[in-house]
């Protein structure tokens, strides 16, 4: 299918896919859930939560923020 189907909204996406994705983890293993079969989170009252840490998603969002812009901005 391609050249004709490519996108860049695709290779925009995967420059902060796997970040996006390491904060949603983060974030659910803080407030201890887990995904149900659906995809919808729960509470899992068997996963050890960690402490939340500020610095942890200030990097994150950091590292999302060029590539995240540059996909907002474009035409």
């Amino acid at each position: 299918m391609e050249p004709e189907f490519t996108c860049p909204a695709l290779q925009e996406h995967a420059l902060f896919f796997d970040t996006l994705n390491e904060l949603e983890e983060y974030l659910e293993t803080v407030l201890g859930f887990k995904k149900d079969a659906k995809g919808a989170l729960i509470p899992d009252p068997t996963k050890k939560k960690i402490p939340y840490d500020r610095n942890k998603i200030t990097e994150l969002l950091d590292r999302m923020l060029a590539p995240l812009f540059e996909h907002v901005s474009s035409p």
